[in-house]
């Protein structure tokens, strides 16, 4: 079956002397036209009640995020323990928020997302998907970012394995 120009509309029926409405959906089906799906919406009298009462109802805001990439990192970013080795290899203490390994994956995703300087981290994650999937006290600043970088260095890259990790340059 091949199904081609769809179309949907409303359709009045009566039965037993009363009119209903329904949402029927058509398309051409090998060349015929045919009903590929219906809907009941009631009376007009119950359908001009619903509008009434949806009028009531709070306005609500979506707000949409892209979300392809971001998943995809931090899938990646799990499959590699990404966090764990980073925190495993730096020296900060564990205290409440961020840490070292959280910081730099933020900014890594952030990055991705496009040119991102640690002055505007907190807007992007504000506007990100990011916002929905992680929740913390404090706000992304600079100089936090800053301080949790002073963690990752020369010193840092000779814990790996006891050996300092090679330059490619």
């Amino acid at each position: 079956m091949t199904y081609y120009n769809y179309m949907v509309s409303l359709k009045k029926k009566k039965i037993k002397g009363h009119t209903y409405w329904y949402a029927v959906e058509m398309a051409r089906v090998d060349g015929k036209p045919k009903q590929i799906w219906q809907k009941y919406l009631g009376t007009a009298e119950t359908i001009v009640e619903l509008k009434k009462k949806a009028a009531e109802l709070p306005h609500m805001k979506l707000k949409s995020f892209q979300y392809g990439k971001t998943a995809a990192l931090l899938s990646i970013s799990d499959e590699l323990n990404f966090i764990e080795i980073v925190n495993k290899h730096t020296n900060k203490k564990q205290i409440e928020g961020l840490t070292v390994g959280e910081y730099l994956l933020l900014n890594i995703i952030g990055r991705c997302d496009g040119a991102l300087s640690e002055k505007v981290i907190q807007k992007w994650f504000d506007k990100s998907s990011m916002s929905i999937l992680w929740k913390f006290p404090h706000k992304l600043t600079c100089q936090n970012l800053l301080n949790h970088y002073k963690y990752i260095g020369p010193e840092t890259s000779k814990k790996n394995r006891g050996r300092p990790m090679q330059n490619t340059n």
